[in-house]
């Protein structure tokens, strides 16, 4: 492509060693514009001098490539499913401690719904940690990432601001020691971002949870044959009611004893074999209520 490498201008705003600028370059010579320059009027338009002037074009370049230390390039994306796809780019790791799980900021975004559209893999183009400037590649360009279905990964992308930061350049001495003094060359703007993997995203465990309690509470329906753990053992008994206001349900002892418990201390049994194999462990006691002293 043009003998320039590509890389996403989402992803280097986000790895913190690169970043994202434009600079001015001339058009290529095949792109000229011609500008008519008259110094006086003349009677013949065949006269007419005419001036080649060259324009120019703002281009994004990613800076700061050579500055990704090595272990960001030997991480591998837990989203990607192939090793090729896992092992290529810069990848940015849990923001959990010392989680070593990472991801490609694209597989990230769509992992947690920023990014709905998938696009095919460049299979062709490989990161080269030696290049000091690639040309960034907008949000429409390859996705050099995952291949697999990341709606339900559990992965979390927080977006908590913008960061301005100044790109200096090190005046060096005359004995080619670098000195005290610096420019600033320019001035940017870096995402910060906080990425977690499902292990360390709480909201996805809260949405977890909430899911399977509410698929918990569907199968409660009186009637239903339940398992009641106790201070005196576990129990199978009816399920009578369920109060949700307490968190609680009534249940029916096999001698129709009505009791209340709690429904952290309840399991739905979810068929006969697991029934079964309760028995048959001795973790279930049959027809025998607990005894009150």
């Amino acid at each position: 492509m043009d003998g320039q490498w590509r890389a996403h201008a989402q992803c280097a705003r986000v790895v913190p060693e690169t970043w994202v600028d434009e600079v001015e370059e001339p058009l290529p010579p095949n792109a000229i514009e011609i500008e008519t320059v008259l110094s006086e009027p003349v009677e013949d338009p065949m006269q007419v001098d005419v001036e080649a002037k060259p324009r120019t074009r703002k281009v994004q370049y990613v800076f700061g490539v050579d500055a990704i230390v090595r272990d960001r390039w030997l991480l591998r994306c837990q989203l990607c499913t192939t090793p090729r796809n896992k092992a290529h780019g810069a990848p940015v790791q849990c923001a959990k401690g010392k989680c070593p799980r990472a991801f490609h900021v694209s597989c990230a975004r769509r992992a947690a719904g920023l990014d709905k559209e998938l696009w095919d893999v460049q299979q062709d183009e490989e990161p080269v940690a030696s290049t000091s400037k690639l040309s960034a590649e907008g949000e429409s360009g390859e996705e050099a990432t995952g291949d697999r279905d990341v709606a339900t990964s559990g992965v979390g992308y927080n977006l908590l601001g913008e960061l301005e930061k100044e790109v200096i350049m090190v005046v060096g001495g005359d004995d080619g020691t670098s000195s005290s003094g610096h420019n600033v060359v320019s001035t940017i703007r870096k995402e910060h971002v906080e990425v977690f993997c499902a292990a360390h995203n709480d909201v996805a465990k809260a949405d977890a949870k909430r899911r399977t309690d509410g698929a918990r509470r569907a199968r409660l329906v009186p009637g239903a044959r339940v398992r009641v753990r106790c201070a005196a053992g576990v129990y199978e008994v009816t399920l009578a009611g369920v109060k949700d206001e307490d968190n609680s349900v009534e249940v029916f002892w096999d001698n129709l004893c009505l009791g209340s418990a709690s429904r952290s201390s309840l399991a739905v049994w979810c068929g006969r074999r697991k029934l079964r194999r309760a028995k048959r462990s001795g973790m279930l006691y049959q027809h025998r209520p607990p005894t009150t002293r």
